[in-house]
């Protein structure tokens, strides 16, 4: 089914819809960012949610295209910050384009956490945007793992942008909003699914 929401609609309202799921999904992806790992943070409203539950984790580098997470971590001890440059998009807070994507290809990282837009029946997880799309296909190829982060009201939606398989996934953190039969199948579909 096609997404019904407007397509650019603010960050600032974003952060206010399931926002209790969100906080669960953020407070169970932080908790995996283990010590001197690099990670990527992406742009996005859960993801916004876990760089807010992220720890005091020593030695930890975040490279990140959200002008939010940058601002949010600008100030941490024991933390190395890396911002991806680009063209500034003020209704996401993200920075994507030719400039994010070149940055990324001298780049690794041990982990992503990205999130979506859209999670289809045919497990294609997708973006309203095409170049915050385009962005997030060119993590994936330089993340060791990569995780979506997407609530229970993600699933059954297309979007615009074909990011990816479901498949392409290390893994998936939602929320316990899923019905039982969704998440017996998300379970046989990824190694690594986590219900916050």
């Amino acid at each position: 089914m096609a997404s019904n929401h407007p397509e650019d609609v603010p960050c600032q309202r974003r952060e206010r819809l399931e926002l209790s799921a969100k906080r669960a999904i953020g407070r169970a992806a932080a908790s995996l960012v283990q010590p001197g790992e690099t990670i990527l943070l992406d742009a996005g409203t859960t993801v916004l949610a876990m760089a807010q539950a992220l720890p005091p984790v020593p030695h930890l580098t975040v490279v990140t295209n959200s002008v939010q997470v940058l601002h949010l971590l600008w100030n941490r001890t024991n933390l190395h910050m890396v911002a991806l440059g680009g063209a500034a998009r003020p209704v996401s807070g993200s920075l994507t384009g030719a400039l994010a994507e070149q940055a990324l290809e001298n780049l690794r990282v041990d982990r992503a956490f990205l999130g979506a837009s859209g999670i289809s029946d045919k497990w294609e997880v997708s973006n309203r945007d095409l170049e915050a799309a385009a962005i997030q296909r060119r993590i994936l190829k330089v993340a060791h793992a990569s995780y979506l982060l997407a609530d229970h009201t993600k699933f059954h939606r297309t979007n615009l942008a074909i990011v990816s398989s479901l498949s392409v996934f290390t893994g998936l953190i939602t929320d316990s909003g899923l019905p039982a039969r969704l998440r017996k199948r998300l379970q046989q579909l990824l190694p690594h699914v986590v219900f916050a």
